[in-house]
């Protein structure tokens, strides 16, 4: 008399759900690792808000009236604020330094606007 078990012809269901579940971990830390290194590398950039504030903190009584956000990831955002006049702002958005500031004036009659450092 031969004995047939279910148990003899191979793995269990529980062991079937454990190597399904390992393999589809497997498969999302393949799929996610590479972005974890990514910013591991660069670091991630502070918030708008973070960055308003930073400028914010250059210029007394004054508000934000525009944010315009970084064109890559080496290059710096600018905020523009409206107190008295208008002052443009880099920030750096990895770590909130402000780098440059600028105060904007209208020349005479042609309307052109250039840019000053503040006092």
């Amino acid at each position: 008399m031969s004995k047939d078990t279910p148990h003899s012809a191979g793995p269990n269901r529980g062991q079937h759900l454990y190597f399904a579940a390992w393999r589809r971990h497997f498969y999302a830390g393949l799929f996610v690792a590479p972005f974890l290194v990514m910013l591991a590398l660069t670091g991630p950039a502070l918030s708008p808000s973070v960055q308003a504030q930073a400028a914010l903190a250059t210029v007394s009584g004054g508000a934000v009236a525009t944010y315009i956000a970084p064109a890559s990831p080496t290059r710096p955002t600018f905020v523009e604020i409206t107190a008295q006049a208008t002052f443009a702002v880099a920030v750096n958005p990895r770590t909130g330094k402000v780098l440059a500031g600028k105060t904007e004036q209208t020349r005479g009659l042609s309307g052109r606007k250039t840019f000053t450092a503040p006092c």
